[in-house]
């Protein structure tokens, strides 16, 4: 009648594979040799530990996204200042040059 399917049980912080709901209802509370059954709701804390692990590197990421984003402003400031102060001796310049360009008219 109906042919066996093999089902990943991914409960576990391991995947087990089954072939019969029977193995898997026996594998939830026979205590396996990974100890399953001296861990109160081993699942729920595998999930949970999954949970703040991905968490953590979010954080992680994030965190060094932030710092590349400061580093990135600090620089453009620096940049900016140069700028400026490049901008600022060029009037100087064309300033000095604008009144000998008139000395030299008057001439």
């Amino acid at each position: 009648p109906f042919a066996a399917q093999p089902i990943l049980d991914m409960r576990g912080p391991h995947a087990k594979l089954i072939t019969n709901l029977e193995h898997l209802n026996a594998d939830a509370g026979g205590g396996g040799a990974d100890g399953g059954a001296d861990v109160p709701m081993a699942e729920l804390q595998h999930n949970l530990r999954l949970l703040v692990d991905m968490c953590e590197a979010s954080i992680q990421k994030l965190d060094a996204k932030l710092r590349h984003e400061q580093d990135t402003a600090v620089l453009l400031q620096k940049e900016q200042q140069r700028l400026e102060a490049a901008e600022a001796a060029s009037r100087a310049e064309a300033g000095s040059i604008s009144r000998v360009l008139h000395l030299v008219e008057d001439c």
